[in-house]
């Protein structure tokens, strides 16, 4: 295995485990938020890729591009698997998805 990707998959599971850390509620939301953070992270390597982002670049990775996609995803991930949303995500202050 080629060590970007290695170091990539090393760096989107510390990130989702540290988003389940500070974010899940559920063990069953852990696996989701590795999953989303991987995807996100390669996804973001290659609109990176792409877009000849040159920020943060280690070796042939575009960290901050590959942070970015693995944030987006993992709110995402967060905002569908969330129980409830908070006050300042709903209209009236309630959460109508509780119902």
């Amino acid at each position: 295995m080629p060590p970007a990707i290695l170091f990539g998959l090393v760096l989107a599971t510390l990130y989702g485990c540290a988003f389940h850390v500070a974010f899940g509620r559920r063990f069953w939301q852990w696996p989701l938020f590795w999953a989303a953070s991987v995807a996100g992270f390669f996804g973001g390597y290659a609109v990176g890729a792409l877009l000849d982002v040159e920020l943060w670049r280690v070796g042939v990775l575009p960290l901050f591009a590959c942070t970015v996609g693995s944030a987006i995803l993992l709110a995402i991930a967060w905002f569908f698997s969330a129980e409830r949303l908070p006050a300042f995500l709903t209209r009236s202050g309630l959460d109508e998805r509780s119902n």
